[in-house]
C-alpha cells in the first residue's frame, strides 16, 4: 500500500506542478483578453485562445507568448477554466469565455492552441457543444487524444484507498487548495484515461470546416533517443528531433508512460496518443515545458517557445 500511495503522490504532485507563475501582460483582462499591438496580417480581427491543461490556470502560458502574438496583430485570450474537473465542465466554462472574448472584440475568426487536457476540452467544445461554426482551427500540444497511462494507474490506485486517505493526499499536493474536491479529480482522471479514449473520440469526431493540427512532445531520461520514436514522429520533410531531458518531477512518471513497450512520450502523454488529425511532428520538449508552465528561463528550454507559437499562429492565422 505504501508504494501505491507514493506513486499516487508523485502523479498528483506532477499535476499540481502544471501551473506556472508567469504573471499577466499589462493590458490583459480575464474576459476580453489582450488586444493587438501590431497590425493584423489578414486585415481581419483574429483571436487566439490559449487553453491550459490539467491543474493549469491563466498563468500556465508564458506572458512572452501572449505579447508576441499580440505584436503579430492578434487578440489573445488565456482561458481560466476549472483547473481540475471533467472535460464537459471545463468545456462549458471555455465556451462562456470564448463567447465573451468574441463579443468584446468583435472577432472575425477564432483559433485555439490547446495544451494537454485543454485539447480535449476544445474538441468537446467544437463537437459536443457545436462550436464548429465559431472556431476556425484547433492546434493541440501534447493532448492525450488516446489517454495517458498515468490516469489509468491513478484510477486503479484511488479505488483501493479510503476517501479520507485520498483527501489527505490531495491536500498534501495542494490541489484541494485550488477549491478542487476528490470527485472533480476522479472525473478528470476518468476523462484522461486510455480506457475512456475510444468512447470520447467516437462522441467527439472532427468537425468539417475546422482545421486541426497536433504536436507531440518528445523527452527522455537524460535526452537519450528512443529508437521507437522515428516512425511515430515521422512527417514528410520533418526530421525527428533529439529529445529533451525529462525534468526531475517527470523522471518518475516517464517510465510509467513508456511502459514495457518503451513508448516514446513527453513524460505524461505518449507520442502515439498526442498524434491527431493534421499531425505536425514531434517537438523536443517535455509535457510541462510546452507552455513554460514550470516558469523556466528561456535558456533552460530546448524548444524556443515564442518562435514556436508564432509559427503556429502564422500557419493558421490567415485561414
Amino acid at each position: 500500500m505504501r508504494n501505491q500511495l507514493v506513486t499516487l503522490v508523485s502523479i498528483l504532485a506532477m499535476q499540481a506542478c502544471a501551473t506556472g507563475d508567469g504573471g499577466s501582460p499589462g493590458n490583459a483582462s480575464p474576459e476580453n483578453g489582450v488586444a493587438p499591438t501590431g497590425a493584423s496580417p489578414s486585415g481581419q480581427r483574429v483571436g487566439f485562445v490559449l487553453a491550459h491543461g490539467l491543474s493549469g490556470s491563466v498563468d500556465s502560458f508564458d506572458p512572452a507568448i501572449v505579447s508576441a502574438l499580440a505584436a503579430d496583430g492578434y487578440f489573445v485570450l488565456r482561458d481560466a477554466v476549472p483547473p481540475v474537473d471533467s472535460v464537459a465542465n471545463r468545456a462549458a466554462a471555455l465556451a462562456t469565455q470564448i463567447d465573451t472574448f468574441v463579443a468584446a472584440n468583435k472577432l472575425d475568426r477564432v483559433h485555439i492552441i490547446a495544451h494537454s487536457m485543454g485539447g480535449l476540452d476544445s474538441r468537446f467544445l467544437i463537437s459536443s457543444l457545436h462550436y464548429g461554426t465559431k472556431i476556425t482551427s484547433l492546434t493541440t500540444l501534447g493532448t492525450p487524444h488516446r489517454g495517458s497511462p498515468l490516469a489509468d494507474l491513478a484510477l486503479g490506485i484511488t479505488s483501493s484507498i479510503t476517501t479520507s486517505q485520498e483527501d489527505a493526499l490531495l491536500a498534501f499536493t495542494g490541489i484541494l487548495g485550488q477549491d478542487v474536491d476528490a470527485d472533480q479529480v476522479q472525473s478528470a482522471l476518468v476523462d484522461l484515461a486510455e480506457a475512456s479514449a475510444p468512447a470520447f473520440n467516437a462522441a467527439n469526431p472532427d468537425v468539417a470546416g475546422v482545421t486541426y493540427a497536433s504536436y507531440a512532445g518528445y523527452s527522455t531520461l537524460f535526452g537519450v533517443s528512443n529508437w521507437n520514436a522515428d516512425d511515430l514522429c515521422s512527417v514528410t520533410g520533418v526530421a525527428t528531433p533529439k529529445p529533451s531531458s525529462l525534468p526531475g518531477e517527470l523522471q518518475l512518471t516517464g517510465p510509467i508512460v513508456g511502459g514495457l513497450w518503451l513508448r516514446p512520450h513527453d513524460g505524461v502523454v505518449p507520442i502515439d496518443s498526442a498524434t491527431w488529425t493534421g499531425f505536425q511532428g514531434c517537438i523536443p520538449t517535455d509535457h510541462l515545458d510546452m507552455t513554460r508552465a514550470g516558469a523556466k528561463a528561456a535558456a533552460d528550454l530546448k524548444l524556443a517557445l515564442v518562435p514556436f507559437f508564432r509559427q503556429i499562429a502564422a500557419r493558421v492565422g490567415s485561414l
